[in-house]
């Protein structure tokens, strides 16, 4: 435990008591010799409703509920009595799959959830989260947009938030994801008085390479077309 990070699930774990007696020293014992834990640890800590405190938000509860989810339906998979032959049935349907498995892989589109300005709610405790990374939006060509953009690689989500996006008669702002296969998909942006927020929450963040934006016709395009306006990269 000690030489390397508590992964921020196991914190969420570990503070809602979900954690085993012999994993709880170890944690305990890492959280106070690393500082970045230490930080995750306080920051889980405070935004963790306990005791009689309101229900969490959407946002925060789908984010915690996934993990506790996940770790609920792994105990049951465990406990079943026919666990071990249900286990042997499925490697030998992976294996006589496998060849329609690899071209799948191939074709699959990654996918993701996308939630834009009032959809999106505790940005404060999004932000402030020590996983997360910040950086600046970069403008493309002689426009005005900019903004800044928080990356959580942790659990592979980003927020954007987007300043002087002008007004138009004509066209719409588009914001686009492209991934390692070069296939973008494009989303209209909502935007209120030149700003928007956009958060997606993605399956794998690794997945793709960048975000960028573009002025399309209205209605949106399915493909980018218009002059670009900025650019964002994960890599």
């Amino acid at each position: 435990m000690n030489k390397k990070h508590v992964r921020e699930e196991e914190i969420i774990d570990f503070l809602n008591g979900d954690t085993e007696e012999s994993e709880n020293f170890k944690i305990e014992e890492h959280i106070s010799e690393c500082e970045q834990c230490k930080q995750l640890y306080l920051f889980w800590q405070e935004a963790l409703p306990t005791g009689n405190e309101t229900i969490p938000s959407p946002f925060l509860k789908i984010r915690v509920d996934k993990r506790l989810k996940r770790g609920w339906l792994q105990k049951r998979q465990i406990q079943k009595p026919f666990a071990v032959a249900a286990g042997m049935m499925i490697i030998m349907i992976v294996c006589l799959s496998l060849p329609d498995l690899l071209r799948q892989s191939v074709t699959t589109e990654p996918k993701y959830e996308i939630f834009q300005n009032s959809e999106i709610k505790d940005q404060e405790i999004f932000v402030s989260n020590p996983q997360v990374e910040k950086q600046e939006i970069v403008p493309i060509a002689n426009n005005e947009v900019n903004g800044e953009v928080w990356v959580n690689n942790e659990t592979s989500e980003i927020l954007l938030e987007l300043y002087g996006l002008s007004g138009l008669d004509q066209n719409d702002h588009q914001l686009w994801i492209v991934d390692h296969q070069n296939r973008a998909k494009g989303e209209i942006l909502m935007v209120e008085n030149g700003t928007t927020r956009v958060l997606y929450r993605l399956d794998d963040l690794s997945h793709y390479k960048f975000l960028k934006g573009s002025l399309e016709p209205l209605g949106g395009s399915h493909q980018p077309t218009g002059p670009e306006t900025f650019f964002v990269t994960f890599e």
